[in-house]
């Protein structure tokens, strides 16, 4: 067969609706996030691993995150970094819309719009060093489901598919967790065997079991040292039974506060306290919640006690499916941490789905005409969600860049002033005293960010900054994690340091017993 006949064969058997999911999340993510593409953004990590982070992978639990770096590279190539994150992450879109049986034009548009939006995108992209891998490993997880529930023994599959997903951000066991129990969901809404769902529960549970297991052995077996880890997830090993009501308990109050109280923090007006979108969210959900109703009669499921309990159980385990990480982790879920809470709208888009699937909406009774308004009002919060979480995303690339821009110009001035300093020479040690001030204020919008970003002049790899970007390569120590001894010691020498005057007054940058000493603050 010739490489045309092949390739038109391949193209021939996608489905219609996984080509319009993939380029349709694509167009969506570029769009949204162009912004951060088309500039040189960089956050606290960025000048660290700006040319390798491979040491940092093994002892982070993540030996299998070298692979997307063969097309990577280990460089931090922003465009290169971010082409990768949009191709994983339409790739991952598709494998949620086949999993949950999703063709219908309209909600596959509104998926992939979410999917592109959702605030975490932008936290992911934000660390640019890797934002491929972590959608590398979105899409895995994904990839995984569809294995698992589509083969006979697909569970091995995906089981491997799951295992090289935590092997590359253990975070995204929720996109596994929380697809399977969507899938099981819609199954039993859509008259599927409770036989049938039950084998299929059944799979699924095995290769999130044997994927967990398997990739606590496989860090086990890959490394044998110590390092940094991360965020106390770097082996999934904090899991415990004597904390598992905790743990459950504290799953569902953080999807509760993301979705129904807001810690994102994303308004409509950032001019106030808004809490119109949390009034949205909750009514929408509502909405939702009586259209599973109405498709549960319609479809008789209220006469079939068994199948009725299993979609309230499973309904009720959505929160822990999706924020399955919070099994293994501390107390505080960064929102990296979290992309797969955008999976709640997938729930609410295959609601809407099923409704036109039974042909609720399609007649003139007062019922269906109920159930057709509720759909569109559905539709429309989703499209108003996506649009706000674009927004969201852009300002907070503009409070990044403006950082970024300050940050440059205030390192700039700092170090003119130091090389200017009267016995200052290229080996001279720079210890910079206290924190820097706010280099960066948005007036109003400074508090609607749960995206953290630094003031640069506090970043702990300020000192790797300064060399990679500025070339400035003497020795920058700061007094608050590395004092030195010598100087920390010499009861004259701090008593002169706690004299001088803040940065930028006149006489806050003195050589002091040897050192070239920065007075930030007190």
């Amino acid at each position: 067969m010739s490489p045309y006949c092949l390739v038109r064969r391949a193209w021939d058997s996608i489905p219609k609706y996984t080509k319009t999911q993939f380029f349709s999340t694509a167009l969506f993510a570029l769009m949204i996030h162009m912004y951060l593409m088309t500039n040189g953004l960089i956050n606290h990590d960025s000048p660290v691993v700006m040319l390798n982070n491979e040491p940092f992978y093994l002892s982070a639990g993540r030996w299998f995150a070298n692979a997307p770096d063969l097309l990577s590279t280990q460089f931090n190539l922003l465009w290169v970094n971010s082409l990768l994150a949009v191709f994983y992450m339409s790739v991952a879109a598709c494998a949620v819309g086949a999993c949950l049986q999703l063709r219908r034009t309209l909600p596959v548009l509104v998926l992939s719009a979410l999917f592109a939006a959702f605030p975490a995108v932008a936290c992911i992209l934000s660390y640019r060093q890797d934002s491929d891998l972590k959608f590398f490993a979105v899409m895995l997880a994904c990839l995984a489901v569809a294995v698992t529930g589509r083969f006979r023994f697909g569970f091995l599959g995906g089981i491997a598919l799951l295992i090289m997903s935590l092997a590359t951000y253990q975070a995204n066991v929720g996109f596994f967790a929380g697809v399977a129990v969507l899938v099981l969901i819609r199954q039993l809404l859509s008259g599927t065997s409770i036989k049938a769902v039950l084998k299929n529960a059944l799979r699924l549970g095995v290769g999130l079991i044997g994927g967990l297991v398997g990739y606590v052995v496989s860090v086990k077996m890959t490394y044998h040292g110590s390092g940094p880890g991360y965020k106390d997830i770097d082996t999934l090993a904090g899991f415990s039974l004597s904390e598992l009501p905790r743990r459950i308990g504290f799953a569902y109050s953080n999807f509760f506060g993301v979705f129904f109280k807001n810690s994102l923090s994303i308004q409509l007006d950032p001019t106030q306290n808004d809490h119109r979108l949390t009034y949205l969210f909750i009514v929408a959900m509502l909405i939702v919640l009586c259209l599973l109703a109405a498709v549960v009669v319609r479809k008789g499921i209220h006469k079939d006690l068994p199948r009725l309990a299993l979609v309230v159980v499973l309904v009720g385990l959505i929160p822990l499916g999706l924020n399955a990480i919070a099994l293994f982790s501390p107390d505080y879920l960064y929102l990296l941490m979290q992309y797969s809470l955008v999976l709640v709208f997938a729930f609410a888009l295959v609601v809407v789905d099923l409704c036109a699937e039974c042909g609720l909406g399609s007649s003139s009774r007062a019922r269906s005409w109920l159930a057709s308004l509720g759909s569109w009002v559905v539709i429309l919060f989703c499209c108003v969600m996506a649009f706000c979480y674009a927004l969201y995303s852009n300002v907070f690339y503009l409070k990044m860049d403006l950082i970024n821009r300050q940050g440059q110009a205030y390192s700039t001035a700092l170090v003119a002033r130091i090389q200017s300093t009267p016995h200052y020479t290229s080996d001279t040690p720079i210890v910079l005293f206290g924190g820097a001030p706010q280099t960066i204020s948005l007036g109003y919008f400074e508090n609607y960010f749960a995206i953290p970003i630094e003031d640069m002049p506090n970043m702990y790899s300020y000192s790797t900054y300064l060399v990679t970007y500025l070339d400035f390569r003497n020795p920058v120590v700061r007094n608050d994690s590395s004092m030195p001894p010598e100087l920390a010691a010499d009861a004259q020498a701090m008593r002169v340091i706690s004299d001088m005057p803040n940065y930028p007054d006149d006489g806050s940058v003195e050589a002091v017993d040897g050192f070239i000493v920065v007075k930030l603050s007190n």
